[in-house]
C-alpha cells in the first residue's frame, strides 16, 4: 500500500521498509502446455458461446489482443499495456521498450514476429488515433496492467485451470527453450537482468538472436492455433558463429 502511495506521490516514504516478510513467498511455476495455449486462444476467438458452454469470457476485445501480444511477445503486461505506436518501427519490426518502461530500468528491443504484426495491424485498424496502442476509455492514458489480471480472475476457460497474465509470459519462455532456443537468448528476450562479470565484458546485442527466437515462437504459435492441434513439423534455424562473431542460419 505505501509503495502504491509512493509511485503516486501520495506518500515520501514508507516505514515498512525494513520490515520482513511474515512468510516465504510462494513461486509460480504454472505453464501453459500447447494444448492449454491453443484452448485460451480459440477461445479468445469466439464470438457466439453455446449456452451450455462453461466458457466465460468477461473481457474487452482490446484485452483480448492485448493477451494475445503478451504471449506471442513473452514481454511484461506493464509493458504490453503501455505500449505506443511510435516505439514500433513497422519497417524493422522491432519494438523499442525505453529504460524508462522497462520495469528493470534497461531498455529492451523486441523482434515482431509475423503473428505479432498480424496483431498489430488488426489493432491499428480499431484504433481511434490514439498514440497508446491499447488506450483507456477516457483516452488520455493506457489500461492498467492490473486489468489484463482483473480480466483474466473474472473469466472462465473451460477445461483450462487458473492461471495469470505473467503466466503466459512464462509460457512463451519455457516453449521457446522446449524449440531449442538457447536459455541466454531467452533471458535477453525477457529482458532479465544480468548481474554476472562475463556480462560486463560482453556488450553484444543478441539481436539476431532474438529476432530467430521470436521468428521461431511465432511459427509455432500460429501453426498451433491456425489448425487447432499441435505441431512439430516447423523447420528450426541453427545460429552457428565462425571466428569473426559473424552468424548465418543452417537448417536441420
Amino acid at each position: 500500500m505505501f509503495n502504491f502511495g509512493i509511485e503516486r506521490d501520495i506518500v515520501t516514504s514508507t516505514p515498512c521498509l525494513v520490515v520482513k516478510t511474515v512468510a516465504k513467498e510462494n513461486r509460480r511455476d504454472r505453464c501453459l502446455s500447447t494444448d492449454e495455449i491453443k484452448n485460451f486462444w480459440l477461445s479468445l476467438d469466439q464470438t457466439e458461446i453455446p449456452p451450455e458452454s462453461k466458457l466465460n469470457l468477461r473481457m474487452s476485445e482490446s484485452t483480448k489482443l492485448a493477451l494475445k501480444l503478451q504471449l506471442a511477445t513473452a514481454q511484461r503486461k506493464g509493458e504490453i499495456v503501455s505500449l505506443e505506436w511510435s516505439e514500433i518501427d513497422f519497417t524493422t519490426r522491432w519494438w523499442c521498450i525505453s529504460a524508462a518502461k522497462a520495469k528493470n530500468g534497461h531498455p529492451n528491443r523486441v523482434y515482431l514476429s509475423d503473428l505479432a504484426m498480424e496483431l498489430l495491424t488488426t489493432i491499428k485498424a480499431r484504433s481511434d488515433n490514439s498514440k497508446w496502442v491499447f488506450p483507456a476509455p477516457s483516452g488520455n492514458t493506457h489500461v492498467t496492467p492490473h486489468s489484463l489480471s482483473r480480466a483474466l480472475h473474472r473469466s472462465t476457460f473451460e477445461g483450462l485451470a487458473h492461471f495469470t497474465a505473467h503466466d503466459l509470459r512464462r509460457s512463451a519462455a519455457t516453449h521457446m527453450t522446449s524449440l531449442g532456443i538457447p536459455r541466454l537468448v531467452v533471458s535477453k528476450i525477457l529482458n532479465h537482468v544480468d548481474n554476472s562479470t562475463t556480462s560486463i565484458y560482453d556488450r553484444h546485442s543478441y539481436d539476431a538472436e532474438k529476432r530467430h527466437a521470436l521468428e521461431l515462437w511465432g511459427k509455432k504459435l500460429k501453426q498451433l492455433v491456425d489448425s487447432g492441434e499441435a505441431t512439430d513439423n516447423i523447420v528450426d534455424f541453427n545460429i552457428v558463429y565462425n571466428r569473426s562473431n559473424s552468424i548465418h542460419m543452417v537448417t536441420e
